[in-house]
């Protein structure tokens, strides 16, 4: 069921932890006519319109994070999923969307990027993992090209995003609470009649499109589903290694990490507090929620305490509870 939760799944938008912790992001377009620094700011609601400046040319939306060097080239190398929100891609014939690496000498490297799930050929919303494998050692960014074949009308796009993704150790706990919130209020008047009165009842559509659904149908805006949708998961038997890094020295984010190959490996087992909790600021940053990392159904959320706390249950297991609130733009 797509209201059921499994084993989640996080995709963690590094372009806003950049900003958010007060690293370098600078914005830079290729064959864009348009200014393209509203891409990079999550809202995807807002359509923008991109034209190129040479049509036999591929656009090129390109994010800098970092400078290169030290733990921001580290966090970049880590990068393995992006996003294009938004999109029209598929109703102007595009040959494809794809990711790239930036590096420090001003070239790209490909990287094998791969639609995630169901979203390829799709508009609307495309989800594409990378192979961090590829990524160059002196990687400060990336590239987000779009090769079209007709621009008998603009290129549209609400944002992107890139990141690092996040899978829950385990499937959360079978007693969990979905909630459904709107604000609607109904009046009756002293002489019968009924007042409703809406203040919200569903987020903002992606160009008459639902958000984070990638269709190819002409319009979905009378059926898109409507309330502010909240998750109360409980995660019981969590190990230690799989809820706090094995080393809480400050370099803790990086234990994975292998100067020899230079990249971030999953050496070690991946654990809640460094690469979910630290990337989001304590959940505070929104992020990509997939409620269950093997169907189609996503939203964007933030939790909705900003305490991480974990409670021990047995010798080296333990239990927390999160509140997963999905947010609007």
């Amino acid at each position: 069921m797509a209201g059921t939760v499994a084993r989640p799944k996080v995709y963690i938008d590094y372009i806003s932890y950049f900003r958010a912790i007060g690293l370098t992001v600078k914005e830079q377009s290729v064959n864009v006519v348009e200014d393209t620094s509203d891409l990079f700011y999550y809202n995807p609601s807002k359509t923008k319109e991109f034209n190129p400046i040479n049509t036999e040319s591929t656009l090129k939306f390109n994010i800098q994070l970092g400078d290169g060097t030290g733990e921001s080239q580290k966090l970049v190398k880590s990068i393995n999923f992006g996003a294009w929100l938004n999109h029209n891609a598929e109703d102007l014939g595009a040959d494809y969307l794809t990711i790239n690496s930036l590096d420090t000498s001003n070239s790209t490297a490909t990287l094998n990027t791969t639609s995630i799930n169901n979203t390829a050929n799709k508009n609307n919303f495309r989800l594409q993992s990378l192979d961090s494998f590829l990524f160059p050692t002196n990687a400060y960014g990336v590239s987000f090209k779009a090769a079209i074949s007709n621009y008998t009308s603009p290129f549209k796009l609400g944002s992107v995003i890139a990141g690092r993704s996040f899978t829950f150790p385990h499937n959360a706990n079978l007693s969990m609470n979905i909630n459904n919130e709107t604000n609607i209020r109904k009046t009756r008047t002293l002489g019968g009649s009924d007042i409703v009165d809406i203040n919200y009842y569903r987020q903002p559509l992606w160009n008459e499109y639902p958000p984070f659904v990638a269709t190819n149908e002409p319009s979905l805006s009378a059926t898109s589903s409507i309330g502010r949708r909240s998750w109360a998961l409980t995660f019981s038997f969590l190990t230690q290694d799989s809820t706090f890094p094995q080393d809480m020295a400050e370099g803790f984010m990086f234990e994975n990490y292998s100067e020899d190959i230079s990249i971030w490996a999953n050496y070690d087992t991946e654990n809640i507090t460094s690469h979910f909790m630290t990337l989001t600021l304590n959940g505070q940053l929104p992020f990509l929620f997939q409620m269950d990392s093997t169907k189609d159904v996503y939203a964007w959320c933030r939790l909705k305490s900003n305490t991480f706390s974990v409670q021990q249950s047995a010798p080296n297991l333990y239990t927390s509870k999160m509140t997963f609130e999905e947010v609007w733009w």
